[in-house]
């Protein structure tokens, strides 16, 4: 269910415009208060954030049923066989709510086979789209740590410079800007003008190896590295490039990240200003400086040529600006931010709270169903000429759980979908439902067949939900636990054992699954042989052996199966024996247990 979520169309959807707003509100205020670059800084960086934070709350609210407006309930009392036709350009038949329950069909008849299904095959869009997202996103991750681990090389490979100029410009922009950390200077020839690292106790100044002989005025300049550290430009340039990695195709975050970064540089000479420095005297020490490409883990005093010229030209025209944002402005864009971030991310409608039902005597309903505005909406949305919004509709049909059961027809005609990202959802909400949904059964047992081994393990779990009314599923199941894919064959174990006693002719197939290389399936395997009871006897030796298996989880299962199994073997009672002396409680519980049913029979 969970995972149904990003595979929605329509997250993906609600992704692209709520960041695309934020990432829009951003750089519309940042315009605003370009002339205050720190205010524009703060502003832009707020939306950056919310940009990738929201989506993913969104997603959360919705998932939850957590929206802020609540669908009124709308009673519509109908008869009892009230068959739902379907629109869709894929149904030609009306399917009948009642049909399984009225037409019980014995466990030991098969009455579907697990072939599989011709489908018309379109190309998957969806899937390349969110395989590239990942890819993408991999791909930034990946650079981003390289860098970093790049950055950390540098420094550890750069040599401790000792200069009294440059010492006492440390000094005197500490002083001025209010910074008591210690800060240590170092020189390389891998980089053409002064960074600054702050991902360390005390921040590093490096500085090319030529920078101590020359004659430059470094005052303005280590002013503008030190207030880096000040403004924490190190933490908020990570923030900028986490935003692009998890939204790398959102192009208006990646200009965004552009701007932060050039904001942020136009910050610190206004700090360098506000400290007393001459705007003359500084551009003067700027056009002594290389150009060259900033650094993503440690802020430089200069970028390109461009942006390097546009700041002596605002430098020498005297248009740097307070640095100080003001607390008082940053708590209330801060809170505002907030407060536009939670509203958007519950500005949704969740699903009401369901009106019982009850008959009286003569089984006249006295309440009838409730079909809320929003299930006759996703009903109506199951036959949409869109994919997307099928699977969509039928994912929230999923989450509203029992209340769902009005659109057991149209999800069981969903379930032919002639895409499989609809078929899996509507087994995902007809699993929901649980066995109010058993007429849905035919048509899952065929999904057991489908092409799509997703499809497959969504089939096997809402028959799991159907529990002993699966029964004529047993013949499919048994092929299901031979499944090339071993999250099928543990799904199709698990569904037998919730089927119960009626699933004794899969007994042989499930003594083969219980030595499967996969321990997820073979726990179930167990478990539904102990479901099947005092039938499954033939399984008692190779039950005893798995006793040895190496993983706890499946020594309890076989160890339960052995306790629900009536024993009355005599050959078994070695291996028995042996068990009471194993260093596992349980098994030692279940040897005992075991041996008391076994004395037990005998004695009768």
């Amino acid at each position: 269910m969970k995972s149904e979520i990003l595979l929605s169309g329509s997250w993906l959807w609600t992704c692209v415009w709520q960041s695309t707003i934020f990432a829009i509100l951003g750089l519309t205020g940042s315009y605003i208060l370009k002339h205050r670059s720190s205010r524009a800084h703060q502003v832009l960086l707020l939306s950056m954030v919310a940009a990738v934070i929201v989506p993913a709350a969104s997603m959360f609210v919705k998932y939850f049923g957590w929206g802020a407006f609540v669908a009124k309930p709308v009673v519509i009392h109908s008869p009892k066989e009230n068959p739902l036709r379907i629109n869709h350009p894929n149904a030609s038949e009306i399917i009948q709510a009642k049909s399984v329950e009225n037409s019980p069909v014995p466990a030991e008849e098969n009455t579907a086979t697990a072939g599989v299904r011709p489908y018309d095959v379109k190309f998957p869009w969806y899937s390349v789209l969110m395989y590239g997202w990942i890819a993408a996103s991999a791909i930034s991750a990946t650079r981003l740590l390289v860098t970093f681990l790049l950055g950390f090389r540098l420094l550890k490979r750069a040599s401790l410079l000792e200069c009294k100029r440059i010492d006492q410009a440390i000094l005197l922009a500490k002083e001025n800007l209010g910074i008591n950390k210690d800060v240590k200077v170092y020189c390389s020839h891998r980089i053409n003008s002064p960074v600054i690292w702050c991902w360390r106790r005390n921040p590093a100044l490096l500085v090319p190896s030529a920078a101590g002989p020359s004659g430059m005025d470094w005052t303005g300049v280590v002013c503008h590295e030190l207030a880096h550290t000040k403004r924490r430009d190190h933490i908020s340039g990570l923030l900028a490039e986490l935003a692009v990695c998890i939204f790398p195709w959102q192009l208006l975050l990646w200009f965004a990240k552009s701007r932060l970064r050039n904001f942020s540089e136009l910050a610190c000479d206004d700090w360098v200003i506000a400290a007393g420095q001459s705007g003359a005297d500084y551009a003067e020490s700027l056009l002594d400086l290389v150009p060259g490409g900033q650094m993503v883990f440690a802020a430089g005093i200069t970028g390109s040529k461009k942006e390097l010229a546009n700041r002596i030209r605002r430098i020498v025209k005297d248009r740097c600006g307070n640095p100080r944002a003001g607390r008082t402005w940053v708590m209330i864009v801060s809170l505002l931010t907030i407060c536009l971030s939670i509203g958007m991310a519950l500005a949704q409608i969740r699903p009401a709270e369901p009106i019982g039902e009850s008959e009286t005597d003569d089984g006249i309903p006295k309440q009838a169903n409730v079909l809320t505005p929003e299930i006759r909406k996703l009903i109506s949305t199951l036959s949409s000429d869109e994919w997307q919004e099928r699977q969509q509709a039928a994912t929230d049909l999923a989450r509203t759980g029992a209340d769902a059961k009005p659109a057991v027809p149209a999800l069981t005609n969903a379930l032919t979908d002639e895409q499989w990202h609809v078929r899996k959802a509507a087994a995902e909400a007809i699993t929901s439902i649980g066995p109010a949904a058993k007429s849905a059964i035919p048509i899952l047992i065929e999904l057991l067949g489908d092409e799509e081994w997703f499809v497959r393990r969504a089939a096997a779990e809402a028959l799991t939900a159907m529990g002993p009314a699966a029964a004529p599923a047993v013949p499919s199941l048994i092929v299901a636990l031979d499944d090339v894919e071993w999250h099928v064959r543990r799904r199709a174990a698990e569904a037998l054992a919730a089927i119960g006693t009626t699933s004794k002719p899969a007994t042989r197939e499930l003594i083969k699954v219980l030595n499967d290389e996969e321990w997820l399936v073979r726990r179930p395997a167990a478990l539904a042989l102990g479901a099947i009871g005092p039938s499954a006897t033939e399984a008692i030796p190779t039950l005893i052996e798995r006793l040895e298996d190496p993983e706890w989880q499946v020594r309890h299962a076989v160890a339960d199966a052995l306790e629900k199994i009536s024993i009355g073997d005599k050959s078994t009672a070695p291996q028995i024996i042996e068990a009471l002396l194993d260093r596992e409680w349980k098994k030692r519980q279940s040897a005992a247990q075991a041996l008391q049913k076994s004395l037990q029979e005998n004695n009768s």
